[in-house]
């Protein structure tokens, strides 16, 4: 506890000066921590011959009140006054240098460790090691676990962590294999780590492992988990954590209700995740954000607002992200006003500097109202380079209003200004579609492979009957993949060559998929334009891996209705 009234303070320093208890260390350390940073001060700078526990006790208080600054200059002034340091000053110092970004004197510290302090100190090198891989040098954090005589869980975590949060999940992974006596956050840990690199199954594969092992569950394995079944689009299993949570007491837990919204949003279950966020006392910054960034995916523009103007009356001041789903919203709603209002509004009123995201909605926003000028102005006046949202939203925008120039010149200007961006290429490519110039986009095609661009596969995930299928694009072909059952003698290793060629390949045998294929893909003439070696011509606007695992889930729902699978 913390006193802030000097007058009291003053009172207990005399009665201790009185009392012939101003010598006793161990009091004026209990002192030191009752008053702030400034009164800390005062009181250490009369002190004559500090002993080292003193000085830990003074640097470890003004790291606790956000003084790194000075916290490190009692550090210095430590040593120019002949105190030791040991143990136990070090690991506040070393968070210090990762507040400050301070990675030179994290490794000079490095060096008084070597020289000062015992390496049988688990906890102290674990904060090395945490330190090193919190600057991105997960190599230097290893060397530094690999030279320690004795490990303990606590260094076996930080290292396991070091990993996953560099995006290194698989070294996590061999680090969790022989790691001794796991517990539930050293799972959590893997989960997060899986989850982040978007392996959702493998993150549920961890929560296996953990419950084979008889580990309850604590709030990180839920929130990961949860995210996890978002990623997946598993409502099934969602929804079934969530009846979980509540019976082991996690129901009111804000992290949980938010992963909660979150994934019935991602889901298409949007009314459950406003009903369940409607239910929550207590509400975070992200809790608000989840909400308005779930509507504006389901196109609820005016909802977003709502939800926007609700959160201003309670008091809570929006970030980035809440405004990057409120432009998202507004660029699905057609609310130009609106958006531009917010745009101008994040950096005037809340000195929220604009990223690529944001100006990507902005973009959108007006391309889709026919603004091409002014949207095509913005990019130009961008502080960064466009990215393939905007050059999308752009060329989407030229496309809707029938300017195929503009749309020819902004395509030749992606490329340009990234030649080995496949996606530029796409969007080239896409332009010569639109107005039946075949002989262009094949060279633009021919173009790719002389330069040795690829395009990476889309992948699109669909649940029929609880079970989570997929279906991954590769180019051109699809190929698509066992379920658990094996299903190799409905496609083998054949490959279809786009979604039409689905349909065709089981008109005959299954009139039911191709009824429900060719409603799902409408009016052919808009959808399905091009030309293959057949002689069809087509051409499919939205997403084929959307479209193919739409097809995917139809043909193995039928086939599983009519036991073909066995």
């Amino acid at each position: 506890m913390t006193y802030k009234n000097t007058y009291q303070l003053e009172q207990i320093q005399a009665r201790l000066i009185t009392s012939g208890l101003s010598s006793n260390y161990f009091i004026l350390s209990k002192l030191l921590q009752a008053c702030d940073h400034e009164y800390s001060v005062l009181i250490f700078n009369h002190l004559e011959d500090a002993p080292t526990f003193i000085w830990n006790t003074m640097i470890q208080k003004l790291v606790d009140q956000s003084c790194t600054k000075l916290a490190f200059t009692f550090y210095m002034r430590m040593m120019k006054e002949g105190a030791k340091p040991n143990n136990y000053t070090f690991p506040s110092l070393l968070k210090t240098c990762t507040d400050l970004s301070a990675f030179l004197e994290g490794t000079q510290l490095h060096c008084h460790i070597v020289k000062l302090c015992d390496d049988h100190d688990e906890f102290l090198y674990s904060s090395l090691i945490r330190m090193y891989c919190t600057f991105g040098d997960v190599v230097s954090g290893r060397k530094v676990f690999d030279q320690m005589p004795h490990r303990n869980v606590v260094c076996w975590t930080s290292l396991l962590c070091g990993y996953v949060e560099n995006g290194n999940v698989d070294a996590g992974r061999e680090v969790f294999e022989k790691m001794p006596g796991r517990d539930v956050v050293v799972f959590s840990a893997m989960i997060s780590g899986y989850v982040h690199g978007q392996r959702y199954r493998e993150a549920l594969g961890v929560l296996l492992e953990m419950q084979a092992e008889f580990r309850k569950p604590n709030e990180g394995v839920l929130v990961g988990v949860i995210a996890a079944c978002a990623g997946l689009r598993a409502l099934k299993y969602g929804a079934s954590f969530h009846s979980y949570m509540g019976k082991m007491g996690f129901g009111g837990s804000i992290n949980v209700m938010t992963a909660l919204v979150d994934m019935y949003a991602k889901c298409g279950e949007i009314l459950d995740g406003i009903k369940l966020f409607d239910e929550m006392h207590q509400r975070s910054l992200l809790s608000w954000n989840v909400m308005v960034t779930g509507l504006a995916m389901h196109g609820k523009a005016k909802n977003a607002l709502g939800v926007y103007t609700k959160m201003l009356k309670l008091g809570i001041r929006p970030d980035g992200v809440t405004f990057l789903g409120l432009l998202d919203a507004c660029s699905h709603g057609g609310l130009v006003v609106d958006g531009i209002s917010l745009f101008e509004g994040m950096t005037c009123a809340y000195f929220i500097e604009p990223q690529l995201g944001h100006f990507g909605c902005i973009v959108d926003l007006l391309s889709r109202a026919g603004l091409l000028q002014e949207a095509n102005k913005l990019v130009e006046e961008m502080p960064m380079k466009p990215d393939a949202r905007i050059w999308g939203a752009l060329l989407a925008g030229c496309r809707i209003h029938g300017d195929t120039d503009t749309a020819e010149r902004i395509a030749e200007r992606a490329v340009e200004s990234q030649p080995d961006h496949a996606g530029r290429y796409m969007l080239l490519s896409n332009v010569y579609t639109w107005t039946n110039r075949w002989s262009d986009a094949v060279q633009v095609r021919e173009l790719m492979a002389r330069r040795g661009v690829k395009v990476r596969p889309g992948c699109s995930s669909v649940e029929v009957q609880g079970s989570s299928l997929e279906e991954n694009m590769v180019d051109d072909l699809v190929d698509i993949r066992k379920t658990s059952k094996d299903i190799n003698h409905l496609n083998g290793s054949r490959k279809f060559s786009y979604s039409i060629l689905v349909i065709f390949c089981f008109k005959e045998h299954l009139r039911t998929i191709s009824r429900c294929c060719l409603v799902f893909l409408d009016d052919r003439e808009a959808t399905l334009r091009g030309h293959l070696a057949e002689g069809i011509h087509f051409e499919y606007p939205m997403n084929l891996s959307q479209i193919l695992g739409q097809v995917y889930g139809i043909i193995v729902l039928v086939f599983l209705e009519s036991e073909f699978l066995g």
